[in-house]
């Protein structure tokens, strides 16, 4: 059995996806997505003043921030550019489309090799993102001569793992988590114990690296977070 491990808010969604190409998958929120309020109000600021020319948006959560930002401040300066982590991200932000850019490898990683950040010593960057992670952007970017600031919009809320969850994770054959913080959360619960020796797949190396801190043995990385990429890294371990 598949187990894909997504917030609350997205599942219902990946999963629709994938049970459309998988015959054994089901689903597993193990925390749920939350709005900082005190993010959203130095973004809206932010944008305001035009304090970012470069808008760097890390996930889907990040551009419903963004865009509220900017339809508060539609008759004013917006960002020259915004670099879009993912097209579900992208497209969150389809009224400002001309603007946005999405880099083909959809990490962190692949984010710092594209070459719209090759002109970056100088600017004025802000980093959209969830209160804990892509601490990578932000310190490399500073090592470059841009002038970053974090706009932490929302933060990852633990659930509760009940029995029910508990025995699909157990049942787990793959085990498909999309951030850290999950996979954080997992070591603290008991159930863990059972599922280290699973095989999991993960959308980055970042991720990975804690994955394996956490003494799980075979871990994949699939092309970004994607529920494409993810189905795509699915089908080649079971090939």
């Amino acid at each position: 059995m598949i187990v894909i491990i997504r917030p609350e808010q997205s599942l219902a969604a990946s999963m629709a996806f994938f049970e459309t190409h998988l015959e054994d998958c089901t689903g597993v929120a193990v925390q749920r997505v939350v709005e900082e309020p005190e993010g959203y109000k130095q973004l809206i600021c932010a944008i305001k003043y035009a304090a970012i020319d470069t808008a760097i948006v890390t996930s889907q959560y990040a551009a419903h921030a963004l865009a509220y930002a900017l339809k508060l401040n539609e008759s004013r300066v917006h960002p020259k550019r915004i670099i879009c982590i993912g097209h579900k991200t992208a497209r969150v932000l389809v009224n400002f489309k001309d603007l946005c850019h999405v880099p083909t490898d959809a990490t962190s990683e692949g984010l710092l090799n594209d070459p719209i950040l090759d002109d970056i010593e100088g600017r004025k960057v802000g980093i959209i993102k969830g209160t804990a992670g892509r601490t990578l952007i932000h310190a490399t970017l500073a090592e470059r001569g841009a002038h970053c600031h974090d706009y932490p919009v929302y933060r990852r809320q633990s659930i509760p793992i009940n029995h029910d969850n508990q025995e699909r994770l157990v049942k787990a054959s793959v085990i498909i988590v999309t951030n850290g913080e999950a996979i954080e959360q997992l070591t603290k619960h008991p159930v863990f114990v059972n599922l280290k020796q699973k095989t999991w797949i993960v959308p980055s190396q970042r991720v990975a690296d804690m994955a394996k801190r956490a003494s799980i043995d075979t871990v994949h990385i699939s092309a970004g977070a994607s529920d494409a990429a993810l189905l795509k890294c699915v089908n080649q371990i079971l090939e």
